[in-house]
């Protein structure tokens, strides 16, 4: 397997971290503006942003709005050395919000806790799907040869190839005696249940809520649209809303699902 070259935003924030480590930024603790740090790297302001969401993540810098970014005093940044290990493995972390307020809120409780915690995601959706998977491959291999004492998965969704991915990642932790914990989704077809812990939302009662809700505004047709290779939770509110349709529906209500693409206007036409 070849090593992937380190995207530009993971070169900056390490030298960051070197820099921030040496006390460079002295008590104040006051980082370069984004600006300025454009300037300096040559790069764009998005990949400033990620290379300071990153150190954000690790607890080493807080952002003030109106104010700048600042390296945390030693006290609340340094975990101890003796500490257990954590990691996140989010393959979707760069351009799915809702993992970022995750991985955020899982930080500060490591840190609060006295655990250390490394993580590893894509942050970018063009790259081809067999990058990606060979990238997440590569994670994977990184946690178990640094024996980290847990991993926080958010399984692989819309990639060819990621349902036997997934299964293939867990399987090495857990052969490694690593303990997995599912983020959002399992890694098998609903309503199947997978032997490891997940933690999510009632997708289920999503969907039942609001089918229940459009059926008393008077709705009867209803077209379930989602993406291909969409995760478990997709097929979790499309039986929720075929329930509250069954429940509360009449003669004239109809449901149909469809995978495909929105934007699309001929799969859109379709629907």
């Amino acid at each position: 397997m070849s090593t992937r070259a380190p995207a530009k935003h993971e070169d900056i924030s390490a030298e960051l971290r070197k820099e921030i480590a040496a006390g460079k930024y002295g008590e104040e603790g006051r980082l370069p503006s984004d600006s300025k740090l454009m300037e300096r790297f040559g790069v764009s302001r998005p990949t400033v942003a990620q290379a300071m969401r990153t150190l954000t993540i690790e607890g080493l810098v807080v952002r003030k709005t109106g104010s700048g970014t600042y390296a945390r005093p030693p006290s609340q940044s340094s975990v101890p050395i003796s500490t257990h290990r954590l990691a996140l493995l989010m393959p979707h972390f760069g351009h799915t919000e809702i993992f970022q307020l995750i991985a955020g809120h899982l930080a500060s409780l490591a840190r609060h806790h006295e655990y250390s915690l490394v993580w590893g995601g894509s942050t970018l959706p063009q790259l081809d799907a067999d990058t990606r998977l060979e990238h997440g491959d590569e994670l994977c291999q990184q946690f178990i040869e640094n024996r980290v004492d847990g991993v926080f998965f958010a399984p692989y969704e819309f990639v060819k190839g990621g349902y036997e991915a997934n299964l293939r990642m867990v399987k090495r932790f857990r052969d490694a005696g690593i303990p997995v914990v599912l983020v959002d989704h399992d890694i098998v077809v609903y309503p199947e249940r997978s032997e490891y812990d997940l933690v999510g939302v009632d997708n289920a009662g999503g969907g039942f809520s609001i089918g229940r809700h459009l059926i008393k505004l008077g709705c009867t047709r209803f077209v379930h649209v989602a993406k291909p290779l969409s995760a478990s939770t997709v097929d979790a509110r499309y039986t929720g809303l075929w329930t509250a349709v069954s429940q509360y529906g009449d003669a004239e209500c109809f449901i149909k699902a469809e995978r495909g693409e929105a934007g699309d206007p001929v799969f859109a036409n379709k629907v």
